[in-house]
């Protein structure tokens, strides 16, 4: 193993299995270094918060915030449902859906108005709960340990999940497995190719100081995980998440509004989302 850091607890990549890699200068983001994998470009953390069970888990305030969230009546994460799923419905209408990190159940709630079966997973517990009592069907656990009696799914979402988990490949293979024929993901991740993270905002970008992010993801890298997978990559594009009305009625925040949206009318938002179907054998 060839490492920038002998206390770097990822020892080989989970895309190519090779095990040497490389930092520099320019891959420093604050406190934050960007280690990247010489022979596929993958990218991952240092230093960075490891899990017994390979997954993020939330701090007690995270959660508390979280649960907070939950009581506002803010359409973020369902306008943000029936986003991806205009996607979805070009090439597959209505079926059985799985939210992975569900959170609170927006997504399910765009999901059940559209005509979907959609079903919640979430590790954390108190989410599980606040999404049931919707009347949605929610598991406590990580897709993995799904139980295999479990009916097939026909769109699996990720939105905000992959960088999170320590092998992604564990978790991508086993969402092909819980998928019908010709079945949909859909994987949305922070692009850290984007001039917003490595030109505008560095070690202030959430893509690298959000709490349990393991992996920092390109376009170019995360179609080639999903790739190498078993999947068709069908669609992808970058975005910036902000609308109009979201920044300051500022210079600054007028100036940064100008220039975000000409960096989003040419493909290099921070967010990249791809969507991909399951090849056949």
């Amino acid at each position: 193993m060839t490492t920038p850091y002998e206390e770097d607890p990822i020892d080989h990549c989970f895309n190519c299995n090779q095990a040497d890699f490389t930092t520099s200068p320019w891959l420093s983001f604050g406190s934050i270094n960007l280690i990247r994998c010489k022979s596929c470009g993958i990218l991952h953390l240092f230093p960075i918060q490891m899990h017994d069970d390979g997954a993020e888990r939330l701090t007690v305030q995270e959660s508390r915030r979280q649960m907070e969230l939950a009581m506002d009546d803010v359409p973020t994460g369902f306008n943000h449902g029936n986003g991806v799923l205009d996607l979805a419905e070009n090439y597959k209408q209505a079926g059985r859906l799985l939210d992975i990190g569900c959170k609170h159940g927006d997504l399910l709630m765009a999901a059940r108005t559209r005509g979907w079966d959609p079903v919640g997973l979430d590790i954390n517990a108190s989410f599980c709960n606040v999404a049931r009592k919707k009347g949605f069907e929610v598991y406590n656990t990580v897709v993995e340990k799904l139980k295999p009696d479990i009916k097939k799914f026909d769109l699996m979402i990720l939105s905000h999940v992959l960088e999170h988990i320590q092998r992604p490949d564990i978790t991508l293979q086993a969402l092909r497995e819980r998928l019908n024929p010709s079945g949909l993901i859909y994987v949305e991740t922070p692009n850290v190719s984007s001039p917003i993270a490595w030109g505008v905002y560095r070690g202030r970008w959430l893509g690298v100081t959000t709490p349990g992010h393991v992996w920092a993801f390109t376009s170019k890298t995360l179609q080639n995980v999903i790739s190498n997978l078993g999947f068709e990559v069908i669609w992808t594009n970058n975005w910036i998440p902000y609308a109009p009305h979201d920044y300051p009625k500022t210079l600054k925040g007028q100036t940064r509004r100008v220039l975000f949206t000409a960096i989003n009318k040419i493909g290099m938002g921070d967010m990249v989302g791809v969507l991909a179907r399951k090849i056949d054998k």
